[in-house]
């Protein structure tokens, strides 16, 4: 009987303590700092996402930049342009275009309900256009030591 008594006497207190309308402030307040994560989240991936971007967009342009380099030297000792300058074109070219439906993915992944699966698709595909620069810059390098020592001597 005692022990009935401290229990309902202690079921009243926590009663009285947290009303029902705190417990909805309380819930409010954690909704809200649930949509400020989420928001402060959304803000760090577009930085990252950003500073991905123009990260490959800066070596685009290296690479075509010494694309041109090297078409100029083709020009100039009369040799046949090698078949890797052609693919490293061609190549870059489709860097460009998956970067460009990247930023369009990414767009899209900022207004969706599901974020977190865009994100993993956003993030192969850049991993995917990483490995092609990589790719492109082998074959300029290869083709670099292949008309290196073929211009003509003056």
């Amino acid at each position: 009987m005692k022990k009935l008594i401290i229990g309902l006497a202690f079921l009243l207190l926590f009663v009285s303590v947290t009303p029902r309308a705190t417990l909805a402030q309380n819930r409010q307040e954690i909704k809200e700092q649930k949509v400020a994560l989420d928001q402060k989240r959304q803000e760090k991936i577009t930085i990252f996402f950003e500073r991905m971007t123009n990260k490959y967009e800066t070596a685009i342009l290296r690479l075509e930049k010494l694309i041109t380099r090297i078409e100029t030297r083709i020009e100039e000792e009369d040799i046949e342009t090698p078949n890797e300058l052609t693919e490293a074109k061609k190549r870059l070219i489709m860097a460009k275009s998956k970067i460009e439906t990247i930023k369009i993915d990414f767009e899209t992944m900022l207004i969706s309900n599901k974020p977190k699966e865009v994100f993993k698709n956003v993030g192969k595909e850049l991993r995917l256009i990483k490995s092609e620069l990589v790719a492109i810059h082998k074959l300029l390098v290869s083709t670099i030591g292949d008309i290196k020592g073929l211009g003509k001597r003056k």
